[in-house]
């Protein structure tokens, strides 16, 4: 009812929250799929990251989806994930630097797969540095193929994550 309220009112995170809640929901009372797609436009509308990151999402669900495609639009995926990215969504520049990479919704393009994938390890993504290590290995978009520095990546990489699953005292 408090997200329910919130949501009503305008807060964007709420309305990310009420959809997200109503999408799962709507598995089982698909009458709830209209509300959930109100809640998540009207999140878009005020560029809210994870909701225009959620929809691009749903974009790339075959056999239509909440947003009302029949099936896959890679292209709308790619844009909003973009958009998610600039409205400071790391994992959307990750998503977004796939699609470059494989193609997806746009011409395949290292190169700009490599600027989506910086973007998002600027943005404190370690799936980012992952993928640009990749690329170092295989010397794609800009890199120069360069096995030890891709190795170096890894290992800051898994420093990282150890790091992060270390309890705070």
């Amino acid at each position: 009812d408090f997200i329910q309220a919130a949501a009503d009112d305008g807060l964007a995170a709420a309305q990310v929250h009420a959809a997200k809640f109503l999408i799962e929901a709507s598995e089982d009372d698909p009458d709830l799929r209209p509300v959930a797609r109100k809640y998540l436009e009207r999140a878009i509308d005020q560029e809210e990251p994870e909701a225009l990151f959620l929809c691009a999402g749903l974009f790339t669900q075959e056999g239509g989806s909440l947003m009302g495609n029949d099936g896959v639009d890679y292209t709308r995926a790619l844009r909003l994930y973009e958009r998610a990215g600039v409205a400071g969504h790391p994992e959307a520049w990750c998503c977004a630097g796939a699609m470059h990479y494989h193609g997806l919704g746009t011409p395949r393009d290292h190169l700009e797969a490599y600027r989506s994938y910086e973007r998002a390890a600027q943005l404190g993504s370690l799936d980012a540095f992952r993928n640009i290590a990749y690329m170092h290995f295989r010397g794609e978009g800009p890199l120069k193929r360069n096995r030890e520095a891709a190795r170096e990546i890894m290992r800051a990489v898994e420093a990282a994550e150890a790091a992060a699953r270390k309890p705070r005292s």
